[in-house]
């Protein structure tokens, strides 16, 4: 649940309501509502949590986590490297490629689903 991944992710790092607001750009009751679930953070606000925190938006929206094997994971870690390095190569900025990655990720989730 987002509302709980967002508490533990601010109090594993020991911060602040206010500390967290300042970085993402809400108010420190803002921060309070998305982690007690009474308001879910735009788009954008979740893109800039996401990436504080250094977790796919994925992560913060899915209930449950699977466990890549070994095989799979160390495909995905090469594949990560090979696409890293050519958006560095072509001036792509980490943003713009994580937002790319994270629709490529749901999309075909939805077709590994349907």
């Amino acid at each position: 649940m987002l509302s709980k991944k967002l508490s533990e992710l601010r109090k594993e790092r020991n911060l602040k309501l206010r500390e967290i607001s300042t970085i993402i750009g809400v108010t420190q009751s803002a921060v309070s509502m998305y982690e007690s679930g009474e308001r879910r953070p735009d788009y954008n606000i979740l893109l800039k949590i996401a990436n504080f925190y250094g977790v796919s938006t994925d992560y913060l929206l899915r209930d449950e986590t699977k466990v890549l094997d070994e095989d799979k994971a160390k495909l995905l870690n090469e594949s990560y490297a090979r696409v890293m390095q050519r958006a560095k190569d072509s001036g792509i900025p980490p943003n713009d490629l994580n937002m790319a990655i994270d629709f490529i990720l749901r999309a075909k989730r939805r077709d590994e689903d349907a």
